[in-house]
């Protein structure tokens, strides 16, 4: 980069025009004059982009460039060779211009540009070293070695091998040898990762590639390998990134069927079912393009693992066909259920929702389906079947949030509080993000109502109402207790946690298997986290029978639910109940907790039935804690996270 040293702009000014030629004879004063005015401009020009490159403002930089380029190629009102005449450096200065302009392209994700921009600065300059320097680092961040090899070898052969030009030539040389050695290796460990399917040795070629990823960033076999082993770990909004094209690619390599297919995984295991199809209807055309390999020295198993169709393999019309047929049948279910749940037929859209979840789903996917269930169960009374799904969907994809929300509305039912409050308040921290993946502004909006209201009620509410629990009422029987207890227990006993769940950790039909992808490599963890649900929940069912089932314990629970209400106030006598009492407007005949809750199993709800997938929480985040004070046992319990 040919940077004037940090100052002031008008020292800058000052510096170049005195630089400037004085008039020729052989050039009138009209003309020359005119051209030196020219060429003066072009040189602030070049000093603005330079001084807008040392600042990282690479897209002024790249403007300042082009209009001096444009003021030297295009508005000297002089002959080539007069122009020769009155500016001898003429042509080798809008080689350098070229070069600075590449340099600026290369940092705004425009690498054949600035490629092309170093080619051009090498055919004004053959021996503009510098040059030659900045295009081999474009094909290198385009991945391709090979090209970058010939440009500095022809270089070298235009030095002296005693000048410092050509040593400086012979680093860079070096610096592409073990560049492309490493980009070899570490593909070719992402090939054997994939094969071996064991985390830890996906989860060391990832890393071993994204070393790489600054100065290969634009290189399609790196971004292909990356994004296969992404998938593999359980990171499809990350794939969904690697393969997205830099604004430069062509138009047909933006669809090249490799691309589709790595997105159409992505989409199917971010849950994200009906964009995925869309994609799938392109990923099965032949991709030539695919099969070519950068040709480079090296090892040959090295060498074949350098193209993307080493590491990416589209399946047949057929198999696509398969999975697109498959995906419908889980889309047709789900919005089944969607329908009959809006429409108050509870226990249809239970059945909907459970053939959808029969059938095998992504983890993403049946979390948005176990939480649909959830509310599906509620509208039927059965709490502790809510409870379970809502584990389930926080169990299958901690990042959605929606499932916590859901599941603290039944803490409230259950006059849980505190455990509530536990669930809400972590999803404070998360982020509003355009891309769906975190709540919107209105949904935070709405988190920080109910947060505070669970905060409020936790103040007074003291006792869980361990007969919903149970799925009665208090005038229910000792043997209608044990009877419920029973059935609960054996259903929900963490033992039976994975059993009760059927999850597809691969796509389903052929396209699911070896060539075309693999399963998912976080099976153990996913399992974990459904025992500790499950443990939970088991925990409330047990609560709840040791209470009901003690005659003594059951009636002081009674007293307890009837003596506990909302506390009064006679701050504004005469004003109605409203005023009177604070709390009157959350309580309603049809919910035990008013609207802010009765309303959150319909179609007015904002977290029903809608899927924004998003990146699992970092340690640490605390969306999967549950506080709150077990009954009876005056102590503060924490389930899972912070």
């Amino acid at each position: 980069m040919d940077i004037t040293p940090q100052g002031s702009i008008a020292s800058s000014m000052a510096s170049a025009a005195s630089n400037v030629f004085v008039f020729s004879p052989l050039v009138g004063p009209g003309m020359g004059g005119q051209a030196i005015r020219v060429k003066r401009s072009a040189d602030e020009k070049k000093l603005y982009g330079n001084q807008k490159y040392e600042q990282g403002d690479f897209r002024s930089a790249e403007r300042w460039y082009t209009e001096a380029i444009e003021a030297l190629e295009q508005q000297l009102p002089l002959p080539r060779e007069k122009l020769k005449q009155l500016f001898p450096t003429l042509q080798t200065e809008i080689a350098v211009l070229y070069s600075n302009r590449s340099g600026a392209r290369l940092m705004t994700s425009k690498p054949q540009s600035a490629l092309d921009d170093a080619l051009k600065a090498m055919e004004l300059d053959s021996k503009f070293m510098r040059a030659a320097s900045r295009a081999a680092t474009c094909h290198c961040r385009l991945g391709d070695f090979a090209a970058a090899h010939r440009i500095i070898d022809s270089a070298m052969d235009r030095c002296s091998a005693s000048s410092s030009h050509y040593q400086d030539m012979l680093k860079k040389m070096n610096e592409v040898v073990d560049l492309a050695s490493r980009a070899r290796a570490a593909t070719a460990a992402a090939v054997a990762a994939v094969a071996s399917g064991a985390r830890d040795k996906l989860q060391e070629a990832a890393d071993q590639l994204s070393a790489l990823r600054d100065q290969v960033a634009y290189c399609d076999v790196i971004a292909a390998s990356r994004a296969v082993l992404a998938l593999r770990l359980g990171s499809p909004r990350e794939a969904l990134t690697l393969v997205a094209p830099h604004p430069e690619v062509p138009l047909a390599q933006r669809a090249a069927p490799w691309r589709l297919w790595l997105t159409v995984q992505a989409r199917y295991y971010r849950g994200d079912m009906q964009a995925g199809t869309a994609n799938g209807n392109g990923a099965g055309a032949d991709d030539a393009s695919s099969e070519k390999a950068t040709s480079s020295p090296g090892g040959s198993a090295a060498a074949a693992a350098y193209a993307t169709s080493a590491h990416v393999t589209v399946p047949p019309p057929e198999v696509l066909g398969e999975l697109a047929e498959s995906i419908q049948q889980q889309l047709k279910l789900k919005e089944e259920g969607n329908v009959a749940i809006k429409a108050g037929r509870h226990s249809e859209a239970t059945e909907h929702y459970t053939r959808a979840l029969a059938l095998g789903c992504p983890p993403a996917y049946a979390a948005v389906l176990h939480a649909n269930r959830a509310a599906a169960y509620t509208g039927q009374g059965l709490l502790a079947e809510a409870v379970a799904d809502c584990g389930r969907a926080r169990a299958l994809d901690p990042s959605y949030y929606k499932a916590s929300v859901r599941l603290a509305s039944l803490m409230m039912e259950l006059r849980r509080p505190e455990n509530a409050v536990g669930l809400l308040d972590p999803l404070l921290k998360l982020n509003a993000q355009a891309d769906g993946a975190g709540p919107a502004l209105d949904e935070l909006a709405a988190i920080k109502d109910r947060l505070s209201e669970a905060r409020t009620a936790a103040k007074w509410m003291k006792t869980p109402q361990h007969y919903k629990m149970l799925g009665l009422t208090s005038a229910c029987s000792e043997e209608d207790v044990r009877k419920a207890y029973r059935r609960l227990a054996l259903k929900h006993h963490p033992d039976k946690a994975t059993a009760s769940v059927k999850v597809a950790l691969a796509l389903p039909c052929g396209a699911g298997s070896a060539p075309y992808s693999g399963p998912l490599a976080g099976g153990s963890e996913l399992e974990t986290r459904m025992r500790e649900e499950a443990a939970w929940l088991f925990n409330l069912i047990n609560q709840a029978h040791e209470e009901l089932s003690d005659k003594s314990r059951r009636r002081k629970v009674d007293q307890l639910l009837e003596v506990e209400q909302p506390p009064t106030t006679t701050r504004y006598p005469g004003a109605g109940a409203s005023a009177s009492n604070p709390y009157a407007s959350w309580f309603s005949s049809s919910s035990r907790y008013g609207a802010a809750y009765s309303g959150f199993y319909g179609g007015a709800d904002p977290f029903f039935g809608y899927r924004a997938p998003g990146p699992a929480p970092t340690a640490g985040s605390g969306t999967r804690a549950r506080t709150g004070t077990a009954a009876g046992s005056g102590t503060s319990t924490t389930y899972g996270g912070e």
